[in-house]
This record gives C-alpha cells, structure tokens and sequence, in this order.
C-alpha cells in the first residue's frame, strides 16, 4: 500500500482561511496540549485534479518554520489538529497528468489558547486512522464508510496520501475504514480488510447516589448494587473503594 503527490495546477486567484477555533482545552478527553482544530480552505482551481497543502508552524526558539502537515486531497480544505501558536499553510495544484503547478503564497495565522468556557457545546475531535506502512507502495486510498440504518455508506474518499494514516472529524456513529496501496505505475494492490471502530460521546459521568448504601462483603451472601446518576454507560466499569485507604475492594461491570 502507498501514497504520493496527485495532480493538479497553479497559483490561486483566491484564497479564503475558515479557522474552526474549538479549542480543547488540555481537559477534554484526553486531548494533549491544548490542540484545537483548524479548517483551512481556498478557492477552487478548476482546471485541478487535487491540492497539496503544506502547514508549518513558527518554532520560537530558532526564529524558523517547521512543517507540520503535508498532505494530498481532492478537497477544497483540509481539517488539522494544531496546539496554539504561529503558522502558516500554502497549497500546490495537481492537473489531470500529475504536473504540479506553482505553489501558492505563504498564508500566516495564530492560534491563540482559549479557556473551555467559551465553548459551551460539544467540540469536534481529530480521529487518527493509521495503518501498517508499505514499502512498495508510492502512495495509499483510504476510504472511510458509516453505518447508517443497517448499512454502511461511503462518506469519505481520500484520493492520495503519502503518509500512512489519515485525519478525520467524525461524529459519534460506527464505522469502517478500508487502505488500497499503489506502486510506483500507479497500480492498485488489493484493498485491505475493513477495520471497523465505534466512536463514542467524549461525556462527564456523574454518580448521583446508589442503592443500598450499607451491605455485607462476604462469600454466601449474593448482592446488588443499583448506580443512579448522568451520563453513564451501560458497559462502564465500576469499583467498590475503601473510604479510608481509597483501596479497590471489588472491581465489577454493570
């Protein structure tokens, strides 16, 4: 499987930056550092057959620009994950041969850090999907299906990629994800299984009370104990702690 530069054109007449500031925060479901995700768009070229976007971000120490992102899409936009500070992003098109236009003039934007309270509804995560590299792949198709009554149906085709991963913005739902590898001709191999996964609501359980609240550990006597409260799942994991050394008692599923 593998994954290179597409087709494509030239400079752009145009150019729109659509900034999604959904900050994280470094609390939200095991997000790190504060990352946010940015949507970074620009005009069409008509005559393109995909767009190679390059992000760098400003490495403060050095003064210089590392690069972050490269990837190669049919999209008019790319979605990234980024944590606060300087960057900057250019696009190159891809014509219908593969030749590769003049890359577009550097695009500079900040992100800035933001507190979780000025989002008060659910913020979008970046999905990672990664597969095994190949190495007599020269570039990888990933497409990426959600089941839907029953069924799944395609909702995201990405063309070319030279990494072996993917990002996506998913909604909660179950999903599959399929990889094709293609050789240095531009040859299919055959896909790869359908790696299925489910994507949950990153929600704050809240534990009310339960019921009763005074019972006998002991080998003969069967118990039950009913949990009241928010947000919780039926396959969470439950434990009974000791209040005053805080140690485990029992480990139990609901």
């Amino acid at each position: 499987m593998g994954f290179s530069d597409t087709p494509g054109r030239g400079l752009f007449q145009a150019w729109t930056v659509l900034l999604f500031f959904a900050a994280l925060g470094g609390a939200l479901a095991g997000q790190e550092d504060a990352r946010s995700l940015q949507r970074l768009s620009w005009a069409e070229d008509r005559s393109a057959s995909a767009y190679e976007v390059t992000v760098e971000q400003l490495d403060t120490a050095s003064g210089s620009y590392q690069e972050q992102v490269r990837e190669t899409r049919r999209a008019r936009f790319i979605d990234c994950s980024l944590a606060p500070g300087k960057y900057r992003y250019r696009v190159r098109a891809y014509n219908l041969l593969g030749g590769a236009g003049a890359p577009s003039s550097w695009v500079y934007f900040e992100i800035r850090s933001a507190s979780p309270e000025a989002f008060p509804s659910p913020l979008p995560l970046v999905q990672r999907l990664a597969w095994e590299p190949d190495e007599r792949a020269l570039f990888y198709q990933t497409v990426v299906e959600r089941r839907e009554a029953g069924e799944y149906r395609e909702i995201m085709r990405e063309q070319r990629t030279q990494d072996a991963f993917v990002r996506a913005v998913l909604p909660p739902g179950e999903y599959r994800y399929q990889v094709t590898g293609f050789d240095l001709l531009g040859r299919p191999g055959p896909p790869s299984d359908w790696v299925y996964f489910e994507i949950l609501p990153a929600v704050q359980p809240e534990l009310a009370r339960f019921s009763p609240e005074r019972f006998t550990l002991d080998k003969e006597t069967p118990w039950t104990v009913t949990v009241y409260g928010k947000n919780l799942d039926p396959k969470a994991e439950i434990a009974l702690r000791s209040p005053s050394a805080g140690t485990v008692i029992l480990p139990a599923k609901t």
